[in-house]
């Protein structure tokens, strides 16, 4: 599964993502961008269901 459908799924976004990212592996891609956050990597935490971009760990809510 791909990040985008992965973060989608966990957190239930149905509106389009305006960013694009590009896949590395299971869990990891970048930002598809220029500018501040051009290239920057996103990775997902399966186990905690967290996703940490640009220093700041997103978690799912309780």
């Amino acid at each position: 599964m791909l990040p985008e459908q992965i973060v989608r799924q966990t957190y239930g976004i149905t509106s389009e993502i305006p960013a694009l990212l590009r896949p590395l592996d299971d869990t990891t891609a970048v930002m598809q961008a220029f500018g501040r956050y051009g290239a920057e990597p996103v990775s997902l935490d399966l186990k905690k269901e967290t996703i940490t971009f640009s220093g700041l760990t997103f978690a799912k809510p309780e």
